[in-house]
């Protein structure tokens, strides 16, 4: 699973599997939205920290540790994981394809696509497949619709599972507060495993 935010911490902090969470500056991943948890660590290391605004700059966050201001702590740090998904998602292109608007030859390209892709990911939730072959760019495709239009479904799946380089995302391996966390925007969980 990738990382989308750092929170730099002292304590143990129970977050989700896509946040880094480090004790040191030295184990920061680079570019990513991060929230340093304690006033004295985060004026220690950023000069320009207040405690009136929580936003030291546009990619760096701090907030009290739970043992300055529990509620703020819990508060911010449940802000933050908010902020972070709601940016990773603003980032998502997501195209469900609708079988019948497709040409033959349209068709034949997708299918060519799929064989041809050098890595991907993909995701079956509700009869729907999420596919992920570019990072940040889903596709989803309806069973149902295969079958109605008088494909099968099992030689559609059969040409994704011939294919190495795509892998299966099966929800055993989600995390349930994953799938709760995304269930209204499920074709973003294939990103997070690319």
């Amino acid at each position: 699973m990738i990382f989308l935010a750092n929170i730099l911490v002292q304590n143990k902090i129970e977050v989700p599997e896509f946040i880094n969470v480090v004790n040191t500056k030295d184990d920061l991943i680079d570019d990513l939205p991060t929230l340093v948890v304690g006033w004295e660590l985060a004026k220690s290391i950023y000069v320009n920290t207040n405690t009136i605004d929580w936003k030291i700059n546009d990619n760096i966050y701090w907030t009290f540790g739970n043992r300055e201001k529990r509620d703020r702590n819990e508060h911010d740090i449940n802000k933050f994981i908010e902020l972070v998904i709601s940016n990773y998602v603003k980032k998502i292109k997501y195209q469900f394809v609708n079988i019948f608007l497709l040409s033959e030859s349209e068709k034949r390209s997708f299918v060519n696509e799929i064989k041809n892709s050098k890595h991907g990911v993909f995701f079956i939730f509700d009869d729907v497949i999420y596919l992920n072959l570019n990072k940040n760019e889903i596709i989803g495709i309806s069973l149902k619709d295969i079958e109605y239009s008088g494909c099968n479904r099992k030689k559609i799946l059969a040409i994704i599972y011939k294919n190495q380089n795509i892998k299966q995302i099966t929800s055993d391996i989600i995390p349930i507060y994953l799938r709760k966390q995304f269930i209204s925007m499920v074709y973003v969980i294939p990103t997070l495993f690319f």
